[in-house]
């Protein structure tokens, strides 16, 4: 019973961005694919077969991160054409005009050399934070982290693994460095690389599911009981106001979560939560701990 998890659905031949994820005839074949093998349900859907306790191999369902406008252009009109229903997780804070932290260094990462990133960011932190971490390097020749980020070369998967558990403070200073040399205005860009709120009250009224992937995006981990709560809720109700409807379920950024995350969201009333892994979704897993993969994860492509 995967739980298909998709960020960019482009072609990415004429974008001034050439950023990684599946091309639109890629992601129909998908839906082809899985219409032929799978009874494609939504993620609160699944959730009451798998309650029922009904063959869970016979199910899936799929998920949508980022919020990105792909997904309204792309995604949204494939899956209407198939009547499939999808659950979709924006980052919230693009609703106030501003790109999180992951997504202009996807932009940084699309267009600048991986050396360059990886000796301004030592700059960065020896200049500014030299006393907090000294002795600041990014490994070139070992992965940090030998479980995620295998698709990327050594240097991209250890800068990402770095930046990624950086305050959010430092973090957000270092891509913004980068950012702004690329992109002038980040509001418009926010309007033109995100789905917009008319654009998820539209799919909502459609029959999709909308939840939340955070406010800033940061990871949760690195974040304390109060600061996850915060941003979690604040995630949560910029998106309830736009739909005008509950917002249950909760896609955790980067996958990451402690001992308390579980806790926070079920008290803000969330019913459901995805994290990253290739695992398949069985019986007895919490709803709010449900693991999902990328398509080449699940299958050979098709």
């Amino acid at each position: 019973m995967p739980i298909i998890d998709y960020h960019y659905i482009r072609d990415n031949k004429n974008d001034v961005f050439k950023l990684p994820g599946y091309s639109r005839d890629a992601f129909r074949g998908h839906l082809d694919f899985l219409k032929n093998h799978y009874q494609i349900v939504r993620l609160d859907e699944l959730v009451a077969c798998k309650k029922e306790k009904k063959d869970m191999e016979k199910y899936c369902s799929i998920v949508f991160d980022d919020g990105i406008a792909d997904h309204y252009e792309n995604a949204f009109p494939e899956l209407m054409a198939r009547g499939i229903s999808a659950f979709f997780f924006p980052i919230a804070s693009v609703f106030d005009g501003k790109a999180p932290v992951t997504i202009k260094m996807h932009v940084v990462f699309s267009v600048t050399d991986r050396k360059r990133i990886a000796n301004s960011l030592e700059d960065y932190i020896k200049e500014g934070f030299g006393a907090s971490f000294p002795n600041f390097k990014v490994p070139t020749d070992h992965r940090i982290n030998t479980e995620f980020r295998l698709k990327d070369d050594v240097i991209t998967a250890n800068l990402k693994q770095i930046i990624a558990e950086l305050p959010l403070g430092i973090k957000e200073g270092f891509a913004d460095s980068l950012f702004s040399e690329i992109v002038k205005d980040e509001k418009e860009f926010c309007k033109r690389f995100f789905m917009q709120s008319e654009q998820l009250k539209e799919m909502h009224k459609a029959g999709m599911g909308i939840g939340v992937h955070g406010y800033h995006h940061n990871s949760l981990k690195f974040m304390t009981p109060m600061e996850q709560k915060d941003d979690i809720i604040k995630a949560r109700d910029i998106v309830e106001n736009i739909i005008n409807d509950k917002v249950e379920a909760f896609s955790y950024p980067f996958g990451d979560c402690d001992n308390h995350s579980v806790d926070i969201l079920r008290d803000a009333g969330f019913r459901y939560g995805v994290f990253y892994d290739s695992r398949r979704v069985s019986l007895g897993n919490d709803d709010l701990l449900l693991s999902m993969g990328e398509y080449d994860n699940f299958f050979k492509s098709k």
